[in-house]
């Protein structure tokens, strides 16, 4: 049996108590406990780790700074065509001035629904094909810009109050198809809690996310978990740290997750654990080799499977999303989610 214990704050009795015979059986001093295989888990990010999603509030705020390589031609690959007359030309022209200013304002205002449109189209596409696209944005950026983005995206978010909500139309004048946003993440006590247990009791922890590489990473090293450990979407990478948009595979997403798992920390070794909170996620959970926690927040069809496979015996855990005070704490910004307005 493991020593190590996990705190009961938040959880489900039957929840806390199954987690902990987890950690009793697979820790460190359990009888499932091989020293020359250790044990690990993985996690989703966003909304499993945290409320709302770190990948989403970079976009958002990309958006609204206008804070994309505008004088990289791939990034106008990946809009929309075609594009307003001119939009392009004045765009790089101002990107290319000395002070930087952002584009005229009607020019602003066409490049945001563009980008607008570029990822409401993205999010309707198959994860594998949409879920890229939030990474590839970025391309012309450089790394190291990216991570102090996110840093001051994460500063902005957790100072946000959860209940900010903003509707953004991909048209002015159309309010029927835009993107909600919303102004806060928080990072959940009782799942950094599990973590930290996990850990102790000798079980590595991974995350795999669908979110931009460098954007989640920069969100872990902020609450101590080794961004190392983190596999999200990447492209490319040039030598002097500039961002493409060609793709490395695997995609993390959906049936994606489970190659990034196999491709990146062993590549037939499963999971006792892992966590998730959407149907994307259900792949990876099904290739946990012991327990599955579904966050539920309202995912029915995710809901229903867990529930089935409980049925059946399997060891699949339910825990309603976590009760969060709305009070500052020091970390991220905003959360974006396809919406459609009848």
């Amino acid at each position: 049996m493991s020593a190590v214990r996990l705190h009961p704050g938040g959880w489900l009795p039957e929840v806390h108590a199954a987690l902990q015979a987890l950690l009793d059986r697979h820790g460190r001093g359990g009888p499932a406990f091989e020293a020359a295989a250790p044990p690990f888990a993985v996690f989703d990010w966003d909304q499993t780790i945290t409320r709302f999603d770190i990948g989403d509030a970079v976009l958002a705020y990309q958006v609204e700074q206008q804070a994309f390589a505008l004088h990289h031609p791939p990034f106008w690959d990946l809009l929309p065509q075609p594009l307003p007359p001119g939009l392009r030309a004045v765009a790089e022209a101002v990107a290319a001035a000395a002070d930087a200013q952002p584009p005229p304002r009607p020019e602003q205002a066409a490049l945001r629904a563009a980008i607008l449109a570029g990822y409401l189209a993205a999010g309707e596409l198959d994860p594998q094909e949409g879920f890229p696209w939030q990474t590839q944005i970025l391309a012309g950026l450089r790394v190291a810009e990216v991570e102090a983005l996110t840093e001051r995206v994460i500063d902005r978010a957790l100072r946000a109050p959860l209940a900010a909500v903003e509707h953004w139309p991909v048209e002015p004048s159309d309010d029927s198809r835009g993107l909600r946003i919303r102004w806060a993440i928080r990072p959940y006590p009782a799942m950094l809690d599990l973590i930290g247990a996990l850990g102790r009791a000798g079980i590595d922890v991974w995350v795999v996310s669908a979110s931009p590489v460098w954007v989640v990473r920069t969100f872990a090293r902020r609450l101590g978990l080794p961004p190392e450990r983190v596999i999200g979407t990447r492209t490319r990478v040039a030598a002097d740290g500039t961002i493409s948009h060609v793709v490395e595979p695997p995609v993390p997403a959906t049936t994606g997750k489970v190659e990034a798992i196999k491709h990146y920390v062993h590549p037939r070794q499963r999971p006792v654990f892992v966590a998730g909170d959407n149907i994307t996620d259900r792949p990876m959970l099904e290739y946990a080799a012991d327990t599955r926690l579904v966050i539920d927040r309202g995912v029915v069809a995710l809901r229903e499977i867990a529930l089935e496979r409980r049925r059946r015996g399997e060891r699949w855990l339910l825990q309603p999303a976590f009760e969060l005070e709305d009070d500052a704490v020091a970390g991220p910004a905003s959360s974006v989610s396809v919406t459609s307005t009848p």
